[in-house]
């Protein structure tokens, strides 16, 4: 039968490793710093997220073109999404 458990403590090892390796690099005061996303969107949606939710008031209006992780923050906050849609030239 196949250890789960200590497969799992490994990876788990060997993640930390990889957050303690790159707070040394960008010399962040704490690994705990460190947030690994999948790609450049989550991690920008995780960014505006957190702030929002520190920093956005019932009167404020948020205006956006992406759409990704306002509903949420709507709720939480309170505030006023606006959504902005862009299209290229010629496209309806």
């Amino acid at each position: 039968m196949y250890n789960f458990y200590g497969c799992s403590a490994k990876a788990t090892d060997e993640y930390e490793s990889a957050r303690r390796k790159v707070a040394s690099f960008v010399n962040a005061s704490d690994s705990r710093e460190i947030v690994f996303t999948k790609n450049a969107s989550e991690a920008i949606n995780l960014v505006a997220y957190s702030w929002g939710l520190s920093n956005l008031k019932p009167e404020d209006e948020v205006f956006h073109c992406r759409s990704i992780f306002l509903n949420s923050l709507n709720f939480s906050t309170n505030s006023r999404i606006i959504l902005c849609i862009f299209l290229r030239l010629g496209e309806y």
